[in-house]
């Protein structure tokens, strides 16, 4: 998958978290995973991401909770099948509270 097929992808079930063209999306859990998915084919990688819990009136207030994976001196392929990796088990072992609306903003390697 191309970084724009991607782009199109969470455009088409994130929320923008500011009115800047070219944004932030904000997806939910579910979408997150499912975006993280569609990139395991590609080589791009993802660079960390944020949490963010979307209020009734739209706003995004940060929960402070990230996760990040550093290049280091990494084969491209090899940070790029971590950096999945990594995404993959924070998303899915993240604990969302009862009653809140929680975001997630991947940071990819474009």
């Amino acid at each position: 998958m191309s970084y724009s097929q991607f782009s199109e992808y969470i455009k088409s079930c994130g929320v923008p978290r500011t009115e800047a063209e070219g944004g932030e999306i904000a997806l939910t859990k579910a979408d997150a995973l499912k975006a993280v998915e569609l990139l395991s084919d590609s080589e791009l990688g993802i660079l960390g991401g944020d949490v963010y819990e979307l209020e009734s009136d739209g706003y995004f207030r940060p929960t402070y909770d990230n996760w990040y994976c550093n290049k280091d001196d990494l084969p491209s392929s090899q940070f790029v099948r971590l950096s999945h990796e990594k995404a993959i088990q924070y998303l899915q072992n993240y604990k969302e509270a009862d009653g809140l609306n929680i975001r997630y903003v991947l940071v990819v390697d474009a």
